[in-house]
């Protein structure tokens, strides 16, 4: 019988002998407990039943409110809620980085860099090769997959009510980091699924039996379509270790499921190498894959941890990023007090070796959280430190809203304090997230007018002036309500890239939407192109930018250029 059967039928029982139908029609309610027309029977100010076995308030179902009609309102206010982070992504309709070549060539690309299954999923997607652009369906299926991911902690950890899983699953969704994972049009739901994997392989698969290498599987899977989700199921592991203080498992349990946790992970990880060594290709995923030796490995973790840190800590600096931080200490705080509370309830009944291993896991915990939002990541050679890397930042400020949300339980906190509690940090990110989409939105806009523009001078310069390539300097900036944007979310300036920019390969891609079919030359510039840039006299000048001639090649050199002033003609 699975859990959630039992569960209904418990409460079905408790709900029977607590309120039976008199005379007149109405439920005779147990002690304690007063009638409500709406509600039936009512205990100490919450619609619940008090289970002994189960450290939590149940609510109370109906013979019409079955576990899976909960799930199912679960997960369509887990919808309602992500929308607000998803809908503005897709509203701004842009193509992103790699989106740009994608959606012209229809190529594939994510096995050479070591993620198999992201082709798989992708070329069934979009029912065979080349794919084509089907936005929005990829991030409406991120929007589902998430919603499933709320439904997953909900179970897990017996979050009933609509709103605690979803809020405190948000901040994976809403992650501000994985705000640029969601705004690829193609590679989204890829990235997605291997949140969804990373989940359900720490919180919806025991570690008893077989199980454990079906979780070893679903992270395997994981690893397979987007390498840095395994940080999620790092995380997980701690909480559930973390959740299991709190309702009191044995000692020996509680050590036993963390070790097959880790063993899970190792069998993962040394299954994916062997995949990755076939897989990986070409110089950006081979210079990002190396792994540091035994010798250099604790240098390397502090260094790239500290790298990681410093660049969260300088992109989430305002108010909003402040009560993310602070989310994250009360959650450490929570966490540690959970154990201690564990170790004085349970210290009488430990063996000595019992106890030394969990004075050891419970001053770990802290330094743990510290370092598992960067996972594997902290052991490469050249990590990628970018925003789309970062999952696990999201999945340690859920993790932490979780062990806060533990704590409130403990100390007796009504639900409409928990759930008060837990729309503060949610606020900030849905604020971010609808922000990021206006910005997305301003940058194409932008960006798409001075690329038609382009597009004209360049074909009038080709019939008039003979040349057969060109090239850019600088970039073409940011409009002016987006710069605002950046002055109040630091972030958005490393989530809202300039496509037009000097050496960047997507400039020439984003100019052939607009119909430019000349070569475009990056650097190493050739011999002719090795000129002061700046000194150069004019042939067509536009607001933004400027077009001269160095023999066959025109160069574009955009206002926000090396050149202190641009020169009129």
């Amino acid at each position: 019988m699975e859990f959630s059967d039992y569960h209904y039928n418990l409460i079905r029982s408790e709900h029977r002998a607590a309120g039976r139908p008199g005379p007149d029609g109405h439920i005779a309610c147990s002690p304690g407990a007063r009638h409500t027309k709406k509600l039936g029977c009512r205990a100490r100010g919450k619609n619940c039943f008090s289970n002994g076995r189960l450290d939590i308030a149940i609510p109370m179902f109906t013979d019409s409110t079955t576990p899976r009609a909960a799930t199912t309102r679960l997960f369509m206010a887990a919808i309602a809620l992500y929308s607000l982070i998803v809908w503005p992504i897709i509203r701004a309709d842009r193509f992103y980085i790699d989106d740009l070549g994608r959606s012209l060539s229809g190529y594939l690309g994510w096995a050479r860099d070591g993620r198999p299954l992201a082709n798989v999923l992708m070329e069934s997607l979009s029912l065979g090769y080349p794919i084509t652009d089907i936005a929005p369906i990829p991030q409406v299926l991120c929007l589902l997959l998430l919603a499933y991911v709320a439904v997953m902690i909900g179970r897990r950890f017996s979050l009933d009510g609509l709103w605690r899983a979803p809020l405190v699953a948000l901040p994976i969704a809403a992650n501000p980091f994985y705000l640029e994972n969601l705004s690829y049009k193609f590679d989204s739901v890829t990235m997605t699924a291997a949140v969804v994997f990373a989940v359900a392989a720490a919180v919806a698969i025991p570690t008893r039996g077989w199980r454990l290498a079906l979780g070893a599987l679903a992270l395997i899977a994981s690893l397979c379509l987007y390498q840095a989700a395994i940080d999620i199921f790092l995380i997980f592991a701690l909480v559930e270790a973390v959740w299991g203080m709190k309702t009191f498992e044995a000692p020996g349990r509680l050590l036993k499921r963390l070790l097959g946790r880790g063993v899970q992970a190792v069998a993962a990880l040394a299954i994916y190498q062997k995949i990755a060594a076939v897989t990986v290709q070409g110089d950006y995923a081979s210079s990002h894959a190396g792994m540091v030796s035994l010798a250099e490995a604790p240098a390397a973790i502090l260094l790239n941890l500290q790298h990681y840190w410093e660049f969260v800590l300088g992109t989430i600096n305002s108010i909003w990023g402040t009560l993310l931080l602070i989310t994250i200490a009360l959650g450490v705080l929570a966490a540690v007090a959970i154990a201690v509370r564990y170790l004085r309830a349970q210290w009488a009944s430990m063996s000595v070796l019992i106890r030394a291993a969990c004075i050891v896991a419970a001053v770990c915990l802290p330094v743990a959280l510290v370092v598992a939002p960067w996972g594997p990541l902290l052991l490469l050679k050249a990590p990628v430190f970018a925003p789309r890397v970062m999952l696990g930042f999201g999945a340690l400020v859920s993790a932490s809203l979780l062990m806060l949300l533990g704590l409130l339980m403990l100390v007796g906190a009504s639900r409409r304090w928990q759930i008060a509690v837990l729309s503060i940090p949610a606020y900030g990110l849905i604020l971010l997230a609808v922000a990021y989409g206006n910005s997305l939105t301003l940058q194409k806009d932008y960006e798409a007018r001075i690329a038609e523009t382009l597009s004209d001078d360049l074909a009038e310069m080709e019939a008039a002036s003979g040349i057969t390539q060109y090239t850019l300097r600088g970039n073409v900036g940011r409009p002016p309500v987006l710069e605002h944007n950046i002055r109040k979310f630091a972030l958005l300036r490393a989530l809202v890239p300039v496509h037009l920019t000097e050496a960047w390969g997507w400039a020439g891609v984003l100019l052939k939407h607009y119909g430019v079919e000349l070569p475009y030359v990056v650097p190493p510039y050739e011999a002719a192109l090795t000129v002061d840039f700046c000194a150069l006299p004019r042939i067509i000048v536009r607001r933004n930018y400027q077009i001269a001639q160095v023999g066959a090649t025109a160069v574009v050199i955009f206002r926000r250029s090396d050149c202190a002033r641009l020169k009129t003609k």
